[in-house]
């Protein structure tokens, strides 16, 4: 599965604080290769990619939201996010760019807390997502993220 560049990333008339599942993939700030190394089928977290492994799992419980899969990659992250109907019609739901924002932002601060770093960027200013629609397209995405460090020298974020 290829992500594709679109001029406007954002479907129309869709409500991004509405529950759904989402494939979201974030990059780091000029695709520098600082979160993991890998050897054929290893990878080996370097000390940002365990900070952003432990603030997945911390995002997913402040949200109460479903971080269905994920892999994190040498310069980029991809996720399959599933946030969930309301429990009551007078709750609202997180918006799939809180989410994201709030794990970019805490994951730069304690990098740069960890090495005494001041100012530098983790993040690239923005992220790729798409909405999945159906069970056939969460299964493909699955799949991808289950195999892309296996296809890293032929992804496009390989530089």
């Amino acid at each position: 599965m290829e992500i594709k560049r679109r001029k406007n990333p954002r479907l129309l008339g869709h409500d991004y604080s509405k529950f759904g599942t989402y494939f979201v993939t974030i990059c780091t700030f000029n695709r520098r290769k600082i979160l993991c190394e890998l050897s054929g089928e290893n990878a080996a977290l370097t000390f940002i990619g365990e900070i952003v492994k432990s603030q997945i799992f911390a995002v997913q419980k402040r949200y109460e939201i479903i971080i269905d899969k994920y892999v994190i990659m040498p310069n980029h992250v991809h996720m399959l996010i599933s946030i969930p109907k309301p429990k009551i019609a007078e709750d609202t739901s997180i918006a799939i760019t809180d989410v994201v924002c709030t794990l970019k932002s805490i994951t730069t601060k304690l990098a740069n807390r960890e090495d005494k770093t001041k100012g530098r960027k983790v993040w690239q200013r923005s992220f790729y997502d798409r909405i999945v629609r159906d069970e056939k397209e969460y299964l493909k995405i699955w799949e991808y993220i289950e195999t892309n460090q296996l296809m890293w020298h032929e992804d496009r974020f390989f530089l």
